[in-house]
């Protein structure tokens, strides 16, 4: 008798220990190292809902603006949400619910037109202006 119950324990805990395991969220950590495996930071937006995963990569080492590799996790499910590369690019948080993409074309020179995308992470939406 006894020796049934242990089995019975036992075994109910191993099945409880896959549900666990099987549901777990990853996290942005895990995201961004497999993504990118080094050389790449997390900014958490003010809310701490998402995360801004960026990567920099410069063609050579006398290119001014590298192209920024990135992605927006959202850390409660546990997924990205919006991804993309742009060259010559810098992106960081705008506010708590929206990302800037910000490009120069080639060499910077005054009052040159800069490009700015903002993407709304929930509306999901990219809306792009011409700065001057």
């Amino acid at each position: 008798m006894y020796i049934l119950v242990s089995m019975v324990l036992f075994s109910c805990n191993q099945g409880n220990q896959q549900v666990t395991q099987a549901s777990a969220v990853p996290t942005v950590e895990e995201t961004a190292k497999e993504k990118f495996t080094t050389e790449y930071e997390i900014e958490m937006n003010n809310s701490r809902s998402h995360a801004l995963v960026t990567k920099p990569v410069r063609a050579n080492p006398n290119q001014l603006k590298p192209t920024i590799y990135f992605f927006v996790f959202d850390i409660e499910n546990g997924q990205i949400i919006y991804e993309n590369e742009i060259p010559k690019a810098t992106v960081s948080w705008l506010n708590d619910t929206e990302v800037l993409m910000q490009t120069e074309p080639g060499v910077y020179q005054p009052n040159m037109d800069a490009t700015r995308i903002i993407y709304n992470i929930v509306e999901k939406k990219e809306k792009a202006y011409i700065s001057r």
